[in-house]
């Protein structure tokens, strides 16, 4: 069972959280600069040939690949900020009760509780299998009435 805090203690977990939101921010924006910083090239001359610009180029762009998720959790963690700054952190966003705090603490710029998560996730669960269908339909099976009554958007 959850244990439910005071308003008090809710108050005083959300400006700890807040802290750790803007420390983990600053730690992601530090990493991200640093990706990007000039690097020495090794050689003496400064000049570089053809494969060792190719190397730079790929390492350059696998780490904009990797950097995407560092820049999506900004994202989300300068979201978590402004619904502290706009004194609604911790209400989900898709039913309006209040986030767990232990929900909170593992995932603190969540916009979710568990439940609607769970909703969110087997709705794309089932999205992904009306397109199996769909795609097995295309192939000259016709839908079953089952299935209309399921996925009446088929129609």
């Amino acid at each position: 069972m959850t244990k439910r805090l005071t308003s008090k203690s809710r108050r005083e977990f959300i400006a700890r959280t807040n802290e750790h939101l803007k420390s983990m921010r600053v730690g992601l924006v530090h990493e991200l600069a640093s990706e990007f910083q000039p690097v020495n090239s090794g050689t003496g001359g400064g000049s570089l040939d053809t494969a060792e610009l190719a190397s730079k180029e790929l390492e350059q762009n696998m780490s904009v690949i990797l950097s995407k998720r560092d820049r999506d959790r900004i994202i989300e963690i300068d979201h978590a900020l402004k619904r502290m700054a706009e004194a609604n952190y911790g209400v989900c966003e898709a039913c309006g009760f209040e986030i767990t705090t232990e929900r909170l603490k593992v995932m603190p710029f969540t916009r979710h509780c568990r439940d609607c998560k769970q909703d969110q996730e087997r709705e794309a669960k089932t999205h992904y299998r009306g397109d199996d269908s769909e795609h097995e339909r295309s192939k000259g099976a016709g839908p079953s009435a089952a299935e209309d009554e399921v996925n009446p958007q088929s129609k």
